[in-house]
């Protein structure tokens, strides 16, 4: 997995939600999560263009097993299970820095835009007062 700097006021899973419901739509996700050699998993579920809110989580494999078991007899019977690789990682990641060359990009124009109208106001003065 790559590192990724993300906004303090916003958890890196809720993050990565939003990338997976804008790439990838409705759908059961989930990705296995190792830390201090236990398995865990993120699980995700969209449906209908919504982030489900209990779904977006780290779980256990025995509730992961359960949810999986139990989806087909559920309102969310009809989505499609996708495991999140390294290449849907990959995809989410690419994302995220396309994401952020438009908002550098949106940023510089807005800088230049106010350190014009500075100036240009600072000449205005400048004019006026030597008139």
């Amino acid at each position: 997995m790559k590192e990724v700097l993300f906004p303090r006021h916003v958890k890196v899973h809720e993050i990565l939600a939003l990338y997976i419901k804008g790439l990838y739509g409705d759908g059961f996700f989930y990705a296995p999560v190792t830390e201090n050699g236990i398995t865990n998993y993120y699980l995700i579920c969209i449906k209908d263009d919504c982030v489900i809110s209990p779904s977006d989580t780290i779980i256990t494999e025995s509730m992961l097993a359960y949810l999986l078991s139990e989806k087909e007899n559920s309102e969310y019977g009809s989505l499609n299970i996708t495991v999140i690789n390294n290449e849907i990682f990959n995809a989410i990641y690419e994302e995220y820095k396309n994401q952020g060359k438009k908002y550098r990009v949106k940023s510089l124009k807005i800088y230049t835009a106010i350190s014009v109208s500075v100036f240009l106001f600072t000449m205005f003065i400048f004019v006026f007062f030597l008139y």
